[in-house]
């Protein structure tokens, strides 16, 4: 029952495909060789690993603490236009921060100036805050216009004959 042979019309051409991807392979068997014959290493070849023995100290060695520790702490870093890295947070040297003058005359402008955005901050402040406080008054006087101006137009309606205010 086994060796019963398939009979179909495509049976003889599927057999020589068989065939022919079989004799593919055994060229294709050459593709890669072995290029070391001898595969003993040599004890000098090998580097010595430090083994931890204990169980407490392999879960140390494994800590995010101190792998953290070991590695450092990143930097990030900027590429100008020239592709040059530059880190982020560059800091002055202390010559050419004395050659900008005496930090106290440094101070005092720096002051000046945020003294100056502060004011003109303060006063666009005040400025949006006396629009919206008029512009909720005006709301309001309209609302009590309007409010009035709906009762006596009820009042008309009942005939009382009164003019509305304008």
């Amino acid at each position: 029952m086994f060796e019963r042979k398939n009979q179909s019309v495509l049976s003889e051409h599927y057999l020589k495909l068989n065939v022919d991807n079989k004799t593919q392979e055994d060229d294709e068997e050459d593709f890669l060789s072995v290029k070391r014959k001898d595969h003993i290493l040599q004890d000098d070849e090998i580097p010595q690993l430090e083994i931890n023995s204990s169980k407490r100290s392999q879960k140390k060695a494994l800590s995010r603490k101190l792998t953290a520790k070991s590695q450092g702490s990143g930097s990030k870093l900027v590429f100008d236009d020239d592709g040059i890295a530059h880190p982020i947070y560059e800091l002055e040297d202390e010559e050419d921060f004395h050659k900008l003058g005496p930090a106290d005359k440094l101070k005092e402008e720096f002051l000046n100036k945020e003294r100056e955005l502060m004011t003109k901050a303060d006063s666009a402040d005040k400025d949006v805050a006396r629009e919206k406080k008029q512009e909720k008054k005006r709301r309001r006087k309209e609302m009590e216009r309007l409010s009035n101006g709906y009762d006596e137009e009820e009042g008309d309606s009942e005939g009382e004959g009164r003019r509305q205010r304008r």
